[in-house]
């Protein structure tokens, strides 16, 4: 790679500081890429801040780190080479950069690097700092929201409105919605100030997983608020010291409401993690791409079986509340699974018979549907 540098660049950075923006900002990097500026990461030294930009013209991600600079410039080149030589980096030393004879100085201790790099001006520019609608949302309440939601997002590219998150608001709610057409689930919080009533687009589900990289899992501190903008293009969000641009999809999400079960004459309440492990300890004996189980519901208790014709059959008895007629329900374990593994504590299932869709109730704010199976 090769190209000429309009300015100088020269700086010093913790390590840590920098492998860590480096992971965040080279994950929207396609492995392949036929567009070499596309493989690079955008360096940029400006009084005492360091951007790190990267982008898959999709998604776009910058990362802003205090640094010792000297010399302010810029400087583009391999994200990937650049993650790699500094997560073998040892030590506690800072990483000096510094731009010489057209190439970018890594050094850090006694070793050196000498990169090549990619003219500037051949970098994308990013665009979307200023949106149509502007709000605050705590980053706890982010993450609840695309975790409760995510697993149920279709990765079948033909249902490329459903590869993803529906992000809109309802009845002064803001809600989440995900379906792949054998499963939906539901996520809401009450609307954040600021956030305009007619809001509605689609977040790409590989814009989901970097957002939550980016806020963490668990949304971190309660006080932590992430900045988010959206437009009917485009949505951003800002976190700390980075902000991320993403497209967002095109095409309508379906009515999801209109395939909530209504009326369902049974439900059962339990723990979901005791629900969850009974179902993981049961289905280990099916091998099958689609782990199916069986859910016998009769008076005083519920039970999980499975059985493979290779390997042989499992079944658990669980102690529940429920009086009513008995009812075999067959379910994919591994979505029941991610269901209740993102429930906290108590959730009620509620169903009618074996051949109706099973609703998983999580408090008052969520819900998940699941399609039955034959079995």
């Amino acid at each position: 790679m090769s190209g000429e540098i309009s300015r100088g660049l020269d700086f010093s950075i913790s390590r840590e500081d920098l492998l860590q923006a480096l992971n965040y900002v080279s994950s929207v990097i396609e492995r392949r890429n036929s567009i070499a500026v596309l493989s690079c990461v955008r360096i940029e030294a400006k009084g005492s801040v360091i951007e790190f930009t990267s982008t898959d013209l999709d998604i776009s991600i910058e990362a802003c780190v205090q640094a010792n600079v000297a010399t302010e410039g810029v400087a583009v080149a391999s994200a990937q080479l650049l993650y790699d030589i500094v997560r073998k980096l040892s030590g506690e030393a800072d990483v000096r950069f510094k731009l010489n004879d057209g190439k970018l100085l890594v050094a850090c201790g006694n070793a050196r690097f000498y990169l090549h790099v990619i003219s500037p001006e051949k970098f994308p520019d990013i665009e979307g700092s200023s949106l149509d609608c502007g709000f605050d949302i705590p980053a706890t309440s982010l993450a609840e929201l695309l975790n409760k939601t995510k697993f149920s997002m279709s990765v079948e590219e033909s249902r490329y409105n459903l590869r993803g998150v529906y992000f809109h608001v309802d009845d002064e709610m803001l809600c989440c919605v995900a379906t792949d057409g054998h499963r939906l689930s539901l996520a809401k919080i009450s609307k954040p100030e600021g956030l305009h009533s007619g809001i509605a687009v689609i977040i790409p589900r590989k814009t989901v997983n970097e957002v939550l990289k980016i806020i963490g899992h668990g949304g971190g501190d309660a006080a932590q608020m992430v900045s988010v903008g959206i437009s009917n293009r485009k949505i951003c969000f800002r976190y700390k010291g980075y902000f991320m641009v993403s497209k967002v999809l095109d095409g309508t999400f379906p009515d999801y409401a209109a395939i909530i079960p209504t009326e369902c004459g049974n439900s059962v309440s339990i723990d979901a993690s005791v629900l969850q492990s009974a179902v993981d300890r049961v289905s280990v004996v099916v091998f099958d791409k689609v782990k199916a189980i069986k859910l016998s519901f009769t008076e005083g208790k519920l039970v999980l079986s499975s059985a493979s014709s290779d390997q042989g059959d499992a079944s658990e008895e669980l102690s529940v509340d429920y009086e009513g007629d008995e009812v075999v329900i067959g379910l994919n374990a591994r979505y029941l699974m991610e269901v209740l593994g993102s429930i906290k504590g108590v959730c009620e299932i509620v169903f009618s018979d074996g051949s109706a869709a099973v609703l998983v109730k999580d408090g008052e704010y969520g819900m998940h549907i699941i399609m039955p199976m034959r079995i």
